[in-house]
């Protein structure tokens, strides 16, 4: 498995720019990329970890970003986000234009198209140091459906390590029922 890291915060993709201009009697329209420089600084950090041929076969690829702790986030919820009992990260940017900027940024450079990828997961985190993790594993065409099921599922396993260690939380908490009395969630015993 190749992994490559990506300093910096996660950047989400823009839409193009669009300029109009007339010239005499006829309006002109350029398409532009607004985040050309971001997406070359990328890949400079891209090119300079993997120095092979462009890879050509199926891919599974799991992407986790690191996002910064806000600076407004209180000292307790920040030492929780440090701790790891708070770590999923469930504001802007999205995850899909996150996710979009790094294929882009590794098209041509890492595989010759996103088409090629079968298998995808992304996460974002809250961490002390922001950054992308990028994970590619590259099957070839004569693997076969277990190899690529038993790979999917240690990248499954790798990408819910987090959550496992700090155990299902869910099982802990109650809720108060109509009648009073209070009910698991996960198994729907009555406690008085």
């Amino acid at each position: 498995m190749l992994t490559l890291e990506i300093n910096g915060p996660p950047i989400p993709w823009k839409r193009p720019g669009v300029r109009r201009f007339s010239l005499k009697e006829e309006v002109k329209t350029i398409v532009y990329d607004r985040q050309k420089r971001e997406k070359e600084l990328v890949r400079w950090q891209l090119n300079s970890q993997f120095q092979r041929p462009i890879l050509t076969v199926p891919l599974l690829v799991g992407i986790v970003f690191r996002m910064a702790i806000p600076k407004s986030t209180s000292k307790i919820m920040k030492a929780q986000m440090l701790e790891g009992k708070i770590i999923h990260h469930m504001k802007k940017p999205d995850i899909d234009n996150l996710t979009k900027f790094i294929l882009d940024c590794m098209n041509q450079l890492i595989f010759t198209d996103d088409a090629q990828i079968c298998t995808l997961y992304a996460k974002k985190i809250y961490s002390i140091t922001p950054g992308t993790e990028v994970r590619i594993k590259p099957y070839t065409m004569n693997d076969s459906q277990e190899l690529f099921n038993k790979e999917t599922n240690e990248i499954e396993e790798e990408f819910e390590d987090e959550d496992t260690i700090r155990g299902d939380r869910r099982g802990e908490l109650h809720r108060v029922s109509n009648n009073s009395k209070r009910i698991k969630f996960t198994t729907g015993e009555e406690t008085n």
